[in-house]
Formats: C-alpha cells, sequence, structure tokens
C-alpha cells in the first residue's frame, strides 16, 4: 500500500509540475506572440527562448522567435536606409509559415514599401549616372572648343605678323629705288654743269681772240 501510495502521489505532483510548467509555457508563449506583433521584438525574444527552452519542438514558438529576430534587423537597415538588406530580411519573414499571420502581412506590405523604394532610389542613380556623362562630355566639347579657338587665334596672329613684315620690305624697296634714281639726277645735273662751263670757256675764249684780231686791224689802217 505505501509503495503504491507513493507512486500515486509521485504522479500527481509530476502532473501538476508539468501543469504548471504547460501554463508557465503557455504564458510565456502569449507575451512573447504580444510582443512580437506589437514590435517590441527583444522582448518578443526573451519570452519565445524561454518557451523553446521548455519545448524545442514547438514550431510556432520558434518561428515566431525567428520573425522577431528578423524584424529587428530590419528596423536596423531600415534606419540606415540598407533597404536591399532590409528586403531580403522581409522575405525571410514571410517565408516563415509557422510564425504570426499578423507579422507575415505586415512584412508582404514592406515588401512592397521597399521595392517601390530601391525603384525609386536606382532610377535616381541612373539618372545621376547619365547626368555625370553629359557634364563630362559637354566639358571635354568645351576643353575642345577652347583649343580649337586658341589654335585659330594663334594663326591669325601669325598671319597678320607676317603681313606686316611683307608690308615692310615692300615699302622699304621703292626707297633704295629712289635713292638711287636721286643720286642719279645729281649725278647727270654735275655733268650738265662741267659741260655747260666747259661751254662758256670756250665762247669767253673765242670772244677774247676775236677781240685782239679787231685790234690789229684798226692799228693798220
Amino acid at each position: 500500500m505505501n509503495l503504491k501510495i507513493k507512486i500515486i502521489l509521485l504522479a500527481l505532483v509530476s502532473t501538476m509540475f508539468f501543469t504548471a510548467c504547460s501554463r508557465e509555457s503557455s504564458q510565456l508563449f502569449n507575451e512573447g506572440q504580444v510582443a512580437l506583433e506589437e514590435h517590441d521584438y527583444t522582448t518578443a525574444m526573451e519570452k519565445l527562448s524561454d518557451v523553446l527552452e521548455g519545448d524545442s519542438g514547438n514550431k510556432v514558438a520558434r518561428d515566431m522567435y525567428t520573425q522577431a529576430m528578423r524584424m529587428k534587423r530590419v528596423e536596423e537597415y531600415e534606419k540606415s536606409e540598407d533597404y536591399e538588406r532590409a528586403l531580403d530580411e522581409i522575405e525571410k519573414v514571410i517565408a516563415l509559415k509557422n510564425g504570426s499571420s499578423k507579422i507575415i502581412k505586415e512584412a508582404e506590405e514592406k515588401k512592397k514599401e521597399y521595392e517601390k523604394i530601391i525603384e525609386t532610389l536606382e532610377k535616381e542613380r541612373e539618372e545621376r549616372k547619365k547626368n555625370a556623362r553629359e557634364t563630362a562630355a559637354s566639358q571635354a566639347d568645351n576643353v575642345e572648343s577652347d583649343a580649337l579657338k586658341a589654335n585659330s587665334s594663334g594663326n591669325k596672329k601669325e598671319e597678320s605678323s607676317n603681313s606686316s613684315s611683307g608690308s615692310s620690305s615692300s615699302d622699304s624697296k621703292p626707297s633704295s629705288g629712289g635713292s638711287s634714281d636721286n643720286s642719279g639726277s645729281s649725278g647727270s645735273s654735275g655733268n650738265s654743269g662741267q659741260t655747260g662751263g666747259e661751254g662758256g670757256s670756250s665762247e669767253g675764249s673765242g670772244s677774247s681772240s676775236g677781240g685782239e684780231s679787231s685790234g690789229s686791224e684798226s692799228t693798220g689802217q
């Protein structure tokens, strides 16, 4: 009898213990789920971790724990504007079919939101690249245009300089010819003067001789 009573008492104690543990586990599970759906992910992970310590085979608790962990990462990535990683975590949350259905619906909405943001950012990135290419091309054209203008200006200056040198040479050549002509004229004038002087001397001599002849004739008479 005593042995049977002990066995019965042990069974009752065990039943009460497991019932208490089950109630505690259930309470922890409920608290963990509430914390998860209120976006208190740290508390949710703590509560659900305690549930899994008592019942490691609880798939719902395990998926909820994973949801809480990944949604916490999503918040961190969203704050740092790393939307691609946030989207990756969201997709993993959606794949956890045993977790909270409310969190799955929120994750699906977040996925659409992140996809739009990523698409917008991609368009802005492409627009910046396009503008950068156009700016670089415009600057290259301006540099080339400036180089052509500078080259053209240099050629014009060189042509102008050559024209000025040619004009100076042309002006100096006639001046030399004029000097020669003047020299020639002076020479001619000198020669003419000499010739005239000589002619005058001849005439003077002739007159003198004529006078002498007249004097002789007058004396004879």
